[in-house]
Formats: structure tokens, C-alpha cells, sequence
């Protein structure tokens, strides 16, 4: 009989994640309902055989009611290897879903929280499928072959139904008032646990400050005691877990027992009291696994408290200049002379004046923090921060832009970037698809690269790991610098990438700056009489002056 397990009351319920029944995954989780209730027919046929078998001498050899017996039991062998099958077929295809979800999400929103990404990716995205593997299929297996199973031994005798369907409604009461405090204490665990990692990762990134601190054994103290709370804390979810194992495993032997009680006080067969015997038998596992579900979908619970709201599509941020309808701005597009547009753009209270620049023009980002300047010139950069019309290149709208057209107009570099897991010439040519041209080798000549990179085991071939390894750091900021020039972008964004390069590296950078054929915006501490940028752009805090401010030109006051 279905199982209606308690979940968190709806105010503090997560928002959803995608639905489990959609696509391909409806025909797979009606095909696990199908092998439950071949299950319970082949049960209930098996309990025939075996009445015809033991009640007494029967029109058909023995020797074949033996047989179908024992091709009945392959059959069910059969049909629990194609549910294992088609379980990890729903479990991994949903798993994949929510993970390229996270990862796109995580692209999108600009996180960097390593931990977290790789604790969602990993440990949440293991708890969700362990839930439909073991929770979602037993339930889609098992609660066909329970109701077929019944009405197997209502054709035996009615009162043998009753002793399995007794023992099961005891089974849902018991796990009614179990699955809540499961949910809690599952909750707890994961909260201490995530402490505990925080602290351990807090204590040795400081570990060099700690040390000459004495603060060893005060550290070592706070991390024995979130062990020993995590320590509890699992204890006291084992014994919740451990109540609803226990349960479903008497609720299968209880089950057993009052067949025979009751097939004893009402002089029922031999044969049919075997035969309710075989069934429950074969009902044991699945009762069992019913009594591992309710765990399994709290630790889900607990993890789709995390997942889900990252896989909420965030509303789009709309930056403008106060006044302007909609907070979009100004939706000019660039015209032939002039490459790049920005205009109504603003992060928090800062406004930026409206930029028009053409095809060599240098900009010169100067707010006085460069933290800010850093702020504003990823978001320039990142289109899910954009509202159309703010930024445009060569005519396209970089908010409304696919990625495809993005990346052919828009180069970017920072300092501190981390590199993708891929070979050097990949790295270079990232932001155009396909394979890598013969042009790769003349950007890391024009970056002063390609004898380093000649060097590597694999030239430029070389797979780069962990952020850019084997390569040094001012050689990851080049590389960097090589993938944001590649084939010219119309508009380039570099933000203090200075930073990173060391003297010979800023002077490839100077290169840059004079050679480049596009519009270059930058935020950097290079002196200023190494370069001489056409534009400074400088952002106003708006209170009652205007939004749009003067844009002013190189040395003007």
C-alpha cells in the first residue's frame, strides 16, 4: 500500500527542483512499475504452483510443477537485474540534469566559491541520487508489487491478505512519526559537518599565523569539539535510522507470523499457508528497502535545501541611470565610428558616464579603488548583470548577445584568473570554437610566450591543470593575456592584469595597449607616462547631479 512520507511544513520548504517525471524518465519509472507488478504475478503464480504442488496428487508431474517453479525464480532474478538497470539509468540522467544546471548557474552568477561548488557538484548531487536509486524506485517497484501481492493472497484467502496488509499500516504509523525527526536530526548533521569543514580549512589556511600565536592547542581544542558534536550528531541519526530499519524489518516477519497464526486458528491448508509463506518471503525485500527510504529522502531533503534555489533562474539585474524607463538606458547601437557604446550603467550607488569609442580608443577606468574598478569592469563583461542597450559592440547588444557572438567581440583578461583544464593552444583559442589555427603560435610570440611554451613536454599541446600548471605565475597571467587578444576583439576589458606579469610582462602589455586594433578599456597601475590613454572614464555617486556624466578626454581638467 503507498506511503505518504511527512515533509517540511511548506513555509519552510526550498523552492522545487526539476520535476523527476518528464521526458525519457516517464517511460523508465513506468517500466520499474512494471517489473514490480511482474513480480507480484509471478508471486502470486509461484503460489499456485506450490498449492497444486503440496495439496495433493495433481494431473501434472510434479517434476513440472518443480520446474515452472524454478523458471519462476529466474524470472524474478531477471526482472530485479533490469530494475538495477533502469534504476541507474533515471538516477544518473536526472543526476546529470541538476549538475550541468549548477554548473551553468555557477558561469552565470560569476561564483567562486570553490568549496561550495565542488560540495554541490559532489556530495549534495551523491544524496540526490542515492534518493532516487533507493528511495524513488523501491517506492516505483515496490509499492506494485505490495498491491499485487495482496491481491495474491486475497485469492488465497482473505484473512491471509490481512496479515500483510495489518503489519504494513503498522509500518506507515511507525514511519509517520519517525521520518520527521529523521529530517531534523539529518539537517543537524550536515550543519555541523559543514562547520566543522570550515573550520578545519579556516584553521590551516591561517595555520602560519597560528603558529607564532601559540593558538596550536586552543585551535585543536575547537576542532575536537565540533568532532565530538558531529560525533553525536551521527549517533542520533543512526538511531533514527536504525528505528525505521528495524521496523520494516519486523514489519516482514510479523507479516510471516500471522500467516501461520491466523492460517492455524482458521485450519487453512498446509499448501496455502506455505504458499503465503513463499510470498511474504518474497516481499521481504522490497518491505525492507521501504524502511531505508524514509532515510535516504531526508538526507535528499537536506540537500535539495541547497540545490534548489541555485537552480532558480535569478532575475535579470537591470542597471540604469535614474529616471530612464525601465532602468535600461540609452539603447544606441555602435555605428561605423563607434565600435562601442555603454551607456546607463551603474553598479549600486555609482553611476558611470555614457562611453562612445571607436576602433584604437584607449579608456582608462579610474574610480579610486581598485576593488571598484575591478566590480564594475565584471560586470561590463558578464551579460546576465547587463540590461539591453547598455553595452553594445560593433552593434551587438552584449545583454541580449548568444555566447557565440560574445566571445568573437569581446576579449577579457584579469588578475588572479585561473586557467580551464586544457592544452596551451586550446587556452589561447578558448573563445573561438573549433580547433585551434596556425594563428595561436603567432599570439603567444606576440605575448612573448611561445619559447617557454615551446619548452613544455608537449609544446603547445601541454595540458594545463590546477588553475595552469607547469606553467609559472607570470607566465599563466601571458597566457591569459593571449587568450583575450586572440584574433583582435572589437572590444578588450583588462582589469589590472598588470598585476601578474612582472617588468618583462608590462611591457608586453604596453605592446598591447599601442598595437591593438580594437577598443581597449582598462583598469591598471601602469604609470602614466608609459602610456597615454584617449579616454578617461570616471564614475559620479548620483545624488542630485545628473546621471550622464562628462566624458573627459586624455589631460583634460
Amino acid at each position: 500500500m503507498p506511503l505518504r512520507l511527512p515533509s517540511p511544513s511548506r513555509s519552510e520548504r526550498p523552492p522545487a527542483l526539476p520535476p523527476l517525471w518528464s521526458g525519457r524518465r516517464r517511460v523508465q519509472l513506468s517500466l520499474l512499475a512494471l517489473t514490480g507488478l511482474g513480480q507480484a504475478t509471478i508471486a502470486g503464480l509461484g503460489a499456485h504452483v506450490l498449492i497444486r504442488l503440496l495439496g495433493g496428487p495433481s494431473a501434472r508431474p510434479a517434476a513440472l510443477l518443480v520446474g515452472l517453479m524454478a523458471a519462476a525464480a529466474l524470472c524474478v532474478g531477471g526482472l530485479r537485474m533490469a530494475e538495477r538497470v533502469i534504476a541507474e539509468r533515471v538516477s544518473q540522467g536526472y543526476v546529470h540534469e541538476l549538475r550541468l544546471g549548477l554548473v551553468e548557474r555557477t558561469l552565470e552568477r560569476g561564483s567562486t566559491n570553490l568549496g561550495v561548488t565542488v560540495a554541490r557538484t559532489t556530495n549534495d548531487l551523491s544524496a540526490v541520487r542515492t534518493w532516487i536509486f533507493q528511495g524513488v524506485v523501491p517506492l516505483a517497484v515496490g509499492v506494485p508489487f505490495l498491491l499485487g501481492a495482496t491481491a495474491a493472497l486475497f485469492l488465497i484467502d482473505p484473512m491471509l491478505a490481512l496479515t500483510l496488509v495489518v503489519p504494513l499500516g503498522a509500518l506507515g504509523l511507525a514511519m509517520r512519526r519517525l521520518v520527521p525527526v529523521a529530517y531534523q536530526r539529518s539537517r543537524n548533521l550536515r550543519r555541523i559537518r559543514g562547520r566543522l569543514a570550515g573550520h578545519v580549512t579556516d584553521t590551516v589556511m591561517a595555520a602560519p599565523g597560528i603558529r607564532p600565536a601559540g593558538g596550536q592547542e586552543r585551535e585543536l581544542r575547537r576542532v575536537e569539539r565540533l568532532s565530538r558534536q558531529l560525533a553525536q550528531a551521527a549517533i542520533s541519526r543512526a538511531r533514527t535510522g536504525g528505528a525505521l530499519r528495524g521496523v520494516a524489518a519486523a514489519t516482514s516477519g510479523l507479516a510471516s507470523a500471522s500467516a501461520i497464526a491466523v492460517g492455524l486458528a482458521t485450519h487453512l491448508p498446509t499448501a496455502e499457508i506455505a504458499a503465503a509463506l513463499t510470498i511474504n518471503g518474497l516481499l521481504s525485500t522490497p518491505i525492507h528497502d521501504l524502511g531505508r527510504v524514509a532515510e535516504f529522502r531526508q538526507t535528499y531533503l537536506a540537500a535539495r535545501h541547497v540545490i534548489a534555489p541555485v537552480l532558480q533562474p535569478g532575475p535579470v539585474r537591470r542597471h540604469g541611470c535614474p529616471g530612464t524607463e525601465d532602468g535600461a538606458g540609452t539603447s544606441e547601437t555602435a555605428s561605423a565610428t563607434e565600435a562601442v557604446v555603454i551607456s546607463g550603467f551603474d553598479v549600486g550607488a555609482v553611476s558611470l558616464p555614457r562611453l562612445e569609442a571607436a576602433p584604437g580608443d584607449r579608456v582608462l577606468l579610474r574610480t579610486g579603488s581598485s576593488a571598484l574598478d575591478s566590480e564594475i569592469l565584471h560586470r561590463l563583461v558578464s551579460s546576465p548583470e547587463l540590461a539591453p542597450g547598455q553595452v553594445s559592440v560593433n552593434g551587438v547588444d552584449l545583454a541580449t548577445a548568444s555566447p557565440r557572438d560574445t566571445r568573437h567581440v569581446l576579449g577579457f583578461a584579469a588578475r588572479g584568473m585561473m586557467l580551464t583544464r586544457s592544452s596551451v593552444a586550446r587556452t589561447v583559442a578558448y573563445r573561438v570554437s573549433g580547433t585551434p589555427g596556425e594563428d595561436v603560435t603567432d599570439t603567444l610570440r606576440r605575448v612573448g610566450l611561445h619559447d617557454a611554451v615551446e619548452m613544455l613536454p608537449d609544446g603547445a599541446q601541454t595540458i594545463l591543470r590546477r588553475g595552469g600548471q607547469p606553467l609559472t605565475g607570470h607566465q599563466r597571467a601571458l597566457l591569459a593575456l593571449a587568450r583575450s587578444i586572440y584574433r583582435n576583439p572589437a572590444l578588450l576589458v583588462l582589469d589590472h592584469v598588470d598585476a601578474d606579469l612582472g617588468r618583462e610582462g608590462r611591457d608586453v602589455l604596453l605592446e598591447v595597449l599601442r598595437s591593438h586594433p580594437g577598443v581597449v578599456v582598462i583598469a591598471t597601475d601602469l604609470p602614466g607616462e608609459s602610456w597615454t590613454p584617449t579616454h578617461r572614464w570616471s564614475p559620479t555617486v548620483p545624488s542630485q547631479e545628473p546621471c550622464v556624466a562628462e566624458l573627459f578626454a586624455a589631460g583634460a581638467t
